[in-house]
């Protein structure tokens, strides 16, 4: 029993301690102290450290991310803060596109307009990269994000050559070049045939993404959220595991399917979500919101499409602006086949008849509320918008309504 003793502490005298040895309190100040980058190498030293990392979630220096969803490739553009200064300035960007012969992927890199290819796997899918590199991010980031996009490309509106070789070659360039001489080694992709791929692809990688954000304890946090997908039901994946002050929902262009009407994006499933209460602002363009208008008086700014405004949603809004000092700027976007005369109908006709401005002066403040009209010829949709000013910024000769 002794010499068992003895033997096993000259072992424990003789292994050499390791960074894990260390305090737990002094090694999460290292971790809060090497950034994003510094992160991720460490990540790869061992399994240990590993599960010590993804249990710290140390804070770190990334602010952005914008994942871009495209046909047979993911682009992710990473911003770091670099102590406080170009956090607008990308730092880099991964590139994860299929490979031609369709059983491998490839990953480039893009650093101050230079690109570095980084690797090729002869097996899995460029989706099953992406997840390989963020998974561990998106589920264990605890810093708050400045902006987070998640955007899906728009849909082809053509065919185009796809070539099948073993070499290296960037699939959105061949994308983008549908007239490329037709060869024994390419096959037509069809636009339909493409964006039904597309399509479903960015339905698999939102699933994958809620999956993700599911799993964390809180919420991700960022202050701006804009969200670039085919489904309504998309937004509300990704946005009831985000927690976000500003949320922008738009949907890609549809050009090779133009006759599609655009899904109903039902706010009443959203207003469910913890999330929900945090936001301030909302800009939600492509998608119709019917719920009622009185849904949104807590929001300062909102700008959403309608199929149409009534008579009494102009003047209960006027009402509220008139009288809530946190409302700050709402836009109304609706289709109406009479054009933008309807507004006159609730409002009056201005003495000047070319104005499309009504200003009303509001009790004890310096601020009025300015209230524009417009038509929006393409899309075939009239604007109301209701914003406060300040009283120094009225157009001179503007008749401001003081009631």
């Amino acid at each position: 029993m002794f010499l068992f003793d003895w033997f096993c502490s000259k072992n424990e005298q003789n292994e050499k301690p390791t960074i894990t040895d260390m305090p737990y309190s002094v090694m999460s100040q290292i971790l809060d102290k090497v950034g994003f980058l510094g992160t991720l190498n460490l990540r790869k030293t061992c399994k240990t450290f590993r599960n010590f990392i993804d249990d710290v979630k140390p804070i770190n220096d990334l602010k952005q991310l914008r994942i871009t969803l495209g046909h047979f490739y993911v682009q992710v553009e990473v911003f770091l803060d670099k102590n406080g200064y170009d956090t607008d300035k990308c730092s880099f960007v991964l590139s994860y596109q299929q490979a031609p012969d369709d059983n491998s992927w490839l990953i480039f890199k893009l650093v101050d307009d230079e690109v570095e290819f980084v690797k090729k796997m002869d097996e899995g899918e460029f989706i099953d990269a992406f997840f390989h590199d963020f998974e561990s991010i998106l589920k264990n980031q605890k810093s708050k994000l400045a902006y987070l996009k998640i955007k899906a490309d728009s849909f082809v509106p053509f065919d185009f050559y796809r070539e099948i070789k073993s070499e290296p070659q960037s699939m959105l360039s061949r994308c983008l070049c549908p007239r490329r001489k037709k060869s024994e080694e390419t096959i037509i992709v069809t636009a339909n045939e493409a964006n039904r791929g597309h399509k479903k692809s960015v339905s698999e990688t939102i699933n994958r993404l809620e999956t993700i954000l599911k799993c964390r304890s809180v919420p991700l946090q960022t202050k701006r959220l804009l969200l670039m997908v085919f489904e309504s039901s998309q937004v509300i994946q990704i946005l009831r595991y985000v927690k976000t002050e500003e949320l922008g929902a738009l949907q890609p262009t549809r050009e090779a399917d133009l006759s599609e009407k655009k899904r109903n994006l039902r706010f009443d499933e959203i207003s469910k979500c913890e999330t929900y209460e945090n936001i301030r602002d909302i800009r939600v363009l492509d998608f119709v919101v019917t719920n009622p208008i009185s849904d949104f008086l807590d929001k300062p700014v909102l700008i959403i499409r309608r199929i149409h405004v009534s008579e009494d949603d102009i003047l209960n809004l006027k009402r509220a602006f008139l009288t809530s000092s946190h409302l700050k700027r709402w836009q109304l976007q609706y289709e109406d086949s009479e054009g933008d005369g309807s507004i006159h109908d609730i409002l009056g006709r201005m003495p000047h008849e070319e104005q499309e401005k009504w200003f009303y002066g509001i009790p004890n403040s310096t601020e009025v509320l300015c209230i524009q009209s417009g038509y929006q010829t393409v899309l075939e949709r009239v604007t109301v918008s209701f914003t406060r000013i300040n009283l120094v910024d009225v157009p001179e000769n503007a008749w401001v309504d003081w009631e």
